[in-house]
């Protein structure tokens, strides 16, 4: 996994980027995360300060997650729970597919 981490406002610390990893890293078990692109920024003037933003870029379609709070703490958790749970609405999603496709169809009974 790549991991493009961009700040602003806030500076960019290596016990912060351990948190992000360490949050990425648990969606891991779900998706084969192929990069992705964390921001995370502070802004006095909105409120909650705190901005997260998300995209992973994955096999299929993307996902992307976004969520403000108090602290970057606080928005990093919001926004991967947020991941976690359409990933595993996807994963859920595509095994029903799967089902649904294997249902026996009754087969013609032959005139003859």
């Amino acid at each position: 996994m790549k991991l493009s981490l961009r700040t602003f406002q806030i500076r960019p610390t290596a016990d912060l980027r351990a948190e992000v990893e360490r949050q990425l890293e648990s969606l891991q078990d779900l998706v084969t995360i192929v990069v992705a692109h964390v921001l995370l920024r502070k802004d006095r003037q909105w409120n909650p300060p705190f901005c997260c933003a998300v995209h992973l870029e994955v096999p299929g379609p993307d996902v992307r997650a976004f969520a403000h709070d108090h602290t970057i703490d606080a928005a990093l958790l919001q926004v991967g729970r947020s991941l976690r749970e359409q990933i595993s609405l996807r994963f859920l999603r595509r095994l029903q597919n799967q089902k649904n496709r294997r249902k026996v169809r009754p087969v013609p009974a032959h005139s003859r």
